[in-house]
């Protein structure tokens, strides 16, 4: 009597899971953050290309335009020399990710100081910046991001000019609690599809293990 599977080879999975995880493992970054590298850049040109609308558009003083457009050029050639790497399938640096998403951060807080501080436009690119980092960021490096832009939105709007009014602190307080809470619903985010895809990869170890075994006795 032939055997139940001898004629057949069974298929293997796609991706074996030691292959998976020895690529990822091997350069020392995350799925996160090696997939997520394009989300940052796509989001950092929209970001790049409304602020530089709203910069020519509504700038009151020439000192705002001045530091405004160059800080948003220097911004964007450090975007494009990520994003070509990216395209071309080369390896970026974690430090060099986290370096451009700061530099994001102090360029906005530079605008939000120019501006008058609590009054200053710019104040709703936190939120996107804040969401693209929580997004692909490890959560203690979304924390540290975080912590840093709260405390230098509240400090900015200390040094608000003209100073802020009775009722303003709550406004300062509404906003210091959403920059948290984005970053807080973000990371939330990332833990759930990190556990999402550790089962799968358990599950194709699994069957790789079976498949394996299966092999061996009908050989």
């Amino acid at each position: 009597m032939s055997k139940p599977y001898g004629t057949r080879k069974p298929q293997r999975p796609l991706i074996p899971p030691e292959e998976e995880r020895s690529h990822g493992s091997s350069s020392g970054i995350s799925d996160d953050l090696r997939y997520g590298q394009i989300v940052i850049v796509a989001a950092r040109w929209m970001l790049v290309l409304s602020a530089f609308v709203l910069l020519l558009y509504r700038s009151d003083k020439i000192n705002e335009l001045v530091f405004g457009v160059v800080g948003l050029l220097g911004i964007a050639v450090a975007n494009f020399w990520l994003h070509t790497k990216i395209l071309r399938k080369q390896c970026v640096e974690p430090e060099w990710v986290y370096l451009a998403s700061g530099a994001d951060i102090a360029v906005i807080s530079l605008m939000t100081w120019l501006q008058g501080g609590i009054w200053g436009r710019v104040f709703p690119y936190y939120y996107p910046a804040v969401l693209c980092y929580a997004l692909v960021f490890q959560s203690g490096i979304t924390m540290f991001f975080t912590g840093t832009v709260v405390a230098a939105y509240a400090v900015l709007a200390a040094m608000s000019s003209p100073p802020m009014q009775a009722g303003d602190d709550q406004v300062l307080m509404a906003r210091l609690l959403a920059i948290a809470g984005v970053a807080f619903v973000a990371g939330r985010y990332r833990l759930v599809e990190e556990g999402r895809r550790a089962r799968i990869q358990n599950a194709q170890h699994a069957l790789h293990q079976a498949i394996e075994e299966r092999e061996t006795l009908t050989t």
